[in-house]
């Protein structure tokens, strides 16, 4: 019996795993694809992940926060299955096992977590087997294509995989020593991140700075008579300023010059994920994480290239795939140029800017809010080859007035250029007048008072985290302000708080865990969010922004190979004894009472204990299960094997010993609705079932009558 040799394909998510297929030309059988020559399997994300502290031996039988003696550190981190994903597990392991399986395709995405998925699950099973690693700059049939046809030996790709792990261990090491010993030294439970806590400092200390602001008069000239002119400069005194408005009325106000000049405005810089989600904050109130959302979507569709775009620019061996795009949107206002600006490899970071496939979209292949992606990134596109310049003539009236100048200016558009496809308001407000014009003032004082800064926006934050070194004015955060060489080299190196591929759903989980609230396009802090920090600050908890960008640095390294993923833990461990044996010296007053109150669920209390109920971010759980784990009743928002997400209501009905309806799935596959009731497992609570029930009849949305 001859035995058919196959190659199994790792991918990171089904979606990529039925492009694969598309373009490889892979059937789809027995709940995966599969022909004679490939067996496609996809770990839906990270199929393993670090295990808690209590797993470890050395910790296993240490209760409650306040007994661990810190920091905790394994002597050898070891990974456990994500729950739920069972099945998946099982069928790539027995896959890696099958003796007609001969090598295996390492093809999740091109970044380096997607680096450690597929990598871990090898290194998991002990994978013997040759690995080439495929890397897809987006998932059309011809990059795809590309992508199979140029892969590389896994081992190239070692050190992307190192910096990965270290970024895993790193965020758990600081993560939970940082958390455990805030909890314990307060008394409630405050989460620290590497990343999220630097984030939530920089908007805690811009609240501070408006809080603490103390406003001062100041004084202006201006005349409004004929025509408007506003002196410059500001007074700090009264008398002053009247001083210079006399002297300025002594005499009229003269034309001395107009000129105008006509100057070509370059286009805007095509888009990275960042100035994406910035744009579409402005343009349609998105956030971050919904841009990123409906982005991914696209890109899943095939019409992208790589979601986590995170240069502005596009790399020189992209000219083949541009003018195809330019070709294909068939727009005789736009012609391919092989020397344009866009293309520059050294303003490059590791992915090029969002372009096109050579897919486009027909009708009904996009949903409203993806084809405003969609649209948004073509007409950038256009804006680099539109045909013509655009134009804009810059005219400067300057005005004498008791030889004090005055310079006025407006803007007027001769040619649209790439106008045409991102509309760009300009103002021409001059007056009409020529040299030599006279006209009367009369200069008045206006008392004005300093304002305070004004709040951390979306777009500023975005900014900050990209480039935290920078000192953001308004109107670059506004205007998409282009990085300098030397700046950018400096992100190169890993100065950056998170990754594009990261701050979005962080920034979401600073709003879920109830540290900010975004209101309009900007974030305030809230008074959860202030003690975070203020106990943060008085522990000296070094989880702050210069640490943050230390160990991004240490990261990048690891990938570049320039130092080893255990030189870095070493530096990281002894940090985290400098941090422990600061705080635990540090006295700050206990606050769980005050702090655990916000979240308590009103009308419920504890099955086990009889004390109220919280909630947080991912579960209902005793007041005191958190931190000091006295009491082990916890019941998780999202439990696993059921399609249901519970409430206040239904924890509430839980707790009084009622059933709820819940949604689950039979071991034939099949959906079905039962009703269940608590049960206590020592040390943990499941839901038992009582009855079978027929689905929730879902309440019809009210319509709203209009008289005729």
């Amino acid at each position: 019996m001859i035995l058919l040799s196959k190659t199994l394909i790792i991918t990171e998510k089904n979606s990529l795993a039925k492009n694969i297929a598309s373009a490889l030309k892979i059937g789809y059988k027995n709940g995966h694809y599969e022909n004679d020559k490939f067996i496609m399997l996809a770990c839906a994300g990270h199929l393993f992940g670090n295990k808690d502290a209590n797993e470890y031996d050395k910790y296993k039988d240490i209760k409650g926060w306040a007994n661990y003696a810190l920091p905790i550190i394994p002597d050898e981190f070891e990974v456990k299955g994500v729950k739920g994903k069972e099945n998946l597990i099982k069928n790539i392991k027995n896959a890696l096992v099958d003796k007609s399986v001969t090598d295996v395709i390492h093809w999740c995405d091109g970044d380096r977590e997607g680096q450690l998925i597929g990598d871990e699950v090898l290194f998991k099973f002990k994978n013997k087997k040759p690995v080439t690693r495929a890397w897809h700059k987006d998932e059309s049939d011809k990059s795809l294509m590309e992508a199979y046809n140029a892969r590389k030996p896994d081992k190239e790709y070692y050190n992307i995989y190192e910096e990965a792990r270290a970024r895993s261990e790193i965020d758990w090491l600081i993560g939970i020593n940082a958390t455990i010993l805030a909890s314990v030294k307060s008394g409630a439970t405050i989460h620290l991140g590497r990343v999220k806590t630097p984030m939530l400092q920089y908007i805690y200390d811009r609240e501070k700075a408006i809080a603490e602001f103390k406003p001062e008069p100041y004084f202006v000239v201006k005349n409004e008579k004929n025509i408007k002119l506003e002196y410059p400069e500001k007074f700090k005194t009264e008398s002053e300023a009247h001083e210079f408005a006399k002297k300025l009325n002594q005499g009229r106000a003269k034309v001395m010059d107009i000129k105008t000049k006509d100057s070509v405005v370059k286009p805007p810089l095509m888009f990275s994920l960042p100035t994406l989600q910035k744009l579409m904050n402005t343009k349609a109130n998105w956030t971050p994480d919904k841009t990123m959302s409906v982005t991914q979507s696209v890109y899943d569709k095939k019409f992208i290239t790589y979601v986590r775009a995170d240069s502005e620019y596009l790399a020189t061996e992209e000219r083949g795939q541009v003018e195809a795009s330019i070709k294909m949107l068939n727009d005789p206002r736009i012609k391919f140029n092989p020397n344009a600006d866009t293309f520059n490899d050294k303003k490059i970071l590791v992915h090029t800017a969002h372009h096109l496939t050579d897919k486009m979209p027909k009708a009904g292949d996009l949903n409203s809010d993806e084809q405003l992606i969609y649209d948004t990134i073509v007409n950038r596109l256009k804006c680099q080859f539109a045909i013509n310049d655009r134009i804009v003539a810059t005219t400067t009236m300057e005005i004498n007035v008791n030889d004090v100048l005055f310079k006025l200016s407006g803007k007027t558009v001769k040619s649209e250029g790439w106008g045409e496809f991102e509309k760009v308001t300009t103002s021409n407000n001059l007056p009409n007048l020529s040299i030599g014009d006279e006209f009367d003032v009369e200069f008045n004082v206006e008392k004005k008072m300093t304002t305070p800064p004004a709040k951390v926006t979306v777009n500023e934050m975005l900014d900050w985290c990209k480039a935290p070194f920078k000192k953001w004015t308004l109107d670059d955060v506004d205007e998409n302000i282009e990085l300098t060489q030397e700046e950018l080299e400096l992100i190169k190196k890993g100065v950056m708080v998170g990754t594009t591929a990261t701050r979005d759903t962080i920034l979401k989980s600073l709003i879920t865990n109830k540290h900010v609230e975004l209101k309009g396009k900007s974030y305030n802090i809230t008074s959860l969010g202030k003690s975070v920090i203020d106990i943060k600050n008085k522990l000296n908890v070094s989880v702050n922004l210069d640490n943050t960008i230390e160990v991004e640095k240490w990261l990048t390294s690891i990938g570049k190979g320039e130092i080893t993923r255990e030189e870095v833990m070493s530096l990281v461990k002894k940090r985290l004894f400098d941090m422990v044996k600061l705080g635990e010296t540090a006295n700050i007053e206990k606050i769980a009472q005050s702090k655990n109150s916000q979240n308590i669920v009103a009308g419920c209390k504890c099955p086990k204990c009889g004390k109220d109920i919280i909630e947080n971010q991912k579960a209902f759980a005793c007041v005191d299960n958190f931190p000091a784990k006295k009491c082990d009743f916890v019941i998780w928002k999202n439990p696993n094997y059921f399609k249901h997400t519970i409430t206040k209501t239904d924890i509430k009905a839980l707790c009084n010993g009622k059933t709820i309806v819940m949604e689950a799935t039979s071991k034939a596959g099949k959906p079905f609705f039962a009703n269940y009731k608590l049960k206590y497992n020592a040390p943990y609570w499941n839901f038992e079932l009582e009855s079978f029930a027929s689905a929730p009849v879902k309440k019809a949305a009210k319509k709203t009558s209009t008289k005729k």
